[in-house]
């Protein structure tokens, strides 16, 4: 078992001995304390027990007190966690719950601060003269913990406070000011971030380049444009996601050179952001990716280039449908359902025939999207496939074509040469579309994730979600 998954089984373990705390009082306590009360001394017993945790469990079972059951890697399905989880999204605005989580906010234990402080600015707006006073502390944990409560407020009225501590001697302080800036959403926080972008520590750097995507303001292009060539790939892969989240053309030249970055990761994330800006121009070099040696560069690439819909990318995807790495072929496939031109029609149909059913059963979609007769004689092939999913979606595909050939084969089809009801295109017109979205976001405490959602016939379409995410040690 990897340390984050045994930390995690901890954490958890931890709550659901806080929730057994919690339970028993409950039972014993009914008749004499109200259920506010109950709370707030559940609280102030896991606050204990998280302070005698190291801090990657804190962090972990906290995240289900401060952001909800399910993070950072605490399943989702945990029937304790989530009992505890909905303990904490009660409205404790002015019960003994908050005062316990105030108090704490001075906490010398920084896990169980930051976690006060995040409870404490979701429970209570007007808890802003709390942490702008905390910002001005002598002690730079305490610093960091209203820097913390600040961003989770997003007050801009934090900005100028906020613009001194970004230069904190404090490196925990610079980061968290960092964030908290970018958090505020607010034109006012790029020049900061502009020179924290400048600052000789890593971390500050990338949280810089975090906050400017937040702000996704259009004057944050040039400083995320040098951030590009950053000493750092972590500092320029958050850059280039910065960038697309801005959306802006002129954002295009600057990602076309990162495609060129040593760092896949960077390439990808660049390609990402261009995906996001839809902008024709960058066509050519993304199509130029299809051929990268990573396979997540060349099926992000994919993505990107089904995401502008320019028909100049019909051939090279063409060519990366018979990619050696098959999300790579899947996705090339639905970029090409996503264009729509009947030029794909001859390089979509041979891929009917892919060794691995979801190519198969995307390829059925595309040629849907594309409604050409040419694409008949293929999916009346497909409906014998072995795979029901490929049969379903060829049949959904040859009832968006406007041709008796295709009306005729979908009547005749096992499901419908027996059934007695509405026309099969009527039928199909639920039909859920691929949207294989690689999204590579770096957050402050996440990695890279991908999405892929496969056509079904039916109004639930299939949903897989990989990640890559690694566990950090500081809550926010």
């Amino acid at each position: 078992m990897t340390p984050p998954a045994a930390r995690a089984i901890r954490a958890t373990l931890l709550l659901g001995t806080a929730l057994a705390f919690w339970t028993a009082g409950r039972v014993s306590a009914a008749p004499r304390v109200s259920d506010a009360a109950a709370d707030s001394l559940t609280i102030a017993h896991i606050l204990d027990l998280l302070r005698a945790s190291d801090s990657t469990v804190c962090e972990l079972a906290g995240r289900a007190l401060a952001d909800g059951y399910g993070s950072g890697g605490i399943p989702t399905d945990n029937a304790m966690v989530r009992s505890v989880s909905a303990m904490r999204r009660r409205d404790i605005a002015g019960t003994p719950a908050l005062g316990v989580y105030r108090a704490a906010l001075r906490d010398s234990n920084r896990c169980v601060r930051n976690i006060a402080a995040r409870v404490v600015a979701d429970a209570d707006s007007t808890a802003y003269a709390t942490f702008a006073g905390l910002l001005t502390d002598r002690d730079a944990g305490l610093r960091e913990t209203g820097a913390l409560g600040l961003g989770a407020l997003s007050d801009e009225r934090a900005i100028p406070a906020l613009a001194k501590t970004v230069k904190d001697a404090d490196l925990r302080v610079r980061v968290m000011s960092a964030w908290a800036l970018g958090q505020t959403e607010d034109v006012a926080a790029v020049a900061p971030l502009d020179g924290a972008l400048s600052g000789d520590a890593i971390r500050v750097r990338v949280a810089a380049a975090r906050g400017l995507g937040n702000i996704a303001e259009k004057s944050a292009i040039e400083p995320l444009a040098r951030a590009l060539t950053d000493a750092s790939p972590d500092v320029r892969r958050t850059a280039a996601w910065a960038l697309g989240q801005i959306e802006d053309s002129a954002s295009v030249r600057p990602l076309s050179a990162a495609l060129h970055d040593s760092d896949a990761g960077v390439r990808a994330t660049a390609v990402w952001a261009l995906g996001q800006i839809e902008d024709a121009s960058a066509v050519a070099p993304l199509a130029a990716l299809l051929k990268d040696a990573d396979p997540s560069v060349r099926r992000m690439s994919a993505w990107a280039l089904g995401q502008i819909e320019s028909t100049s990318a019909v051939t090279p995807l063409a060519q990366a449908v018979s990619d050696r790495d098959v999300e790579v072929r899947e996705t090339a496939v639905w970029a090409l359902g996503q264009i729509e031109s009947p030029s794909s029609v001859a390089a979509l149909v041979p891929v009917l025939k892919d060794q691995d059913p979801d190519v198969r059963e995307t390829a059925a979609w595309a040629l849907g999207q594309i409604e050409s007769a040419d694409a008949i004689d293929g999916l009346k092939a497909a409906l014998s496939d072995p795979s029901p999913d490929v049969q379903q979606t060829a049949a959904w595909a040859l009832a968006q074509i406007d041709d008796d050939r295709a009306r005729t084969a979908v009547s005749q089809w096992g499901p419908f040469a027996r059934a007695r009801g509405p026309h099969p295109r009527i039928a199909f017109e639920g039909m859920p579309f691929p949207m294989p979205m690689p999204m590579p976001m770096p957050e402050p405490n996440g990695g890279v994730y991908h999405f892929r959602v496969h056509p079904h016939p039916h109004p639930h379409p299939h949903v897989r979600v990989r990640t890559n995410v690694h566990v950090s040690s500081d809550v926010r």
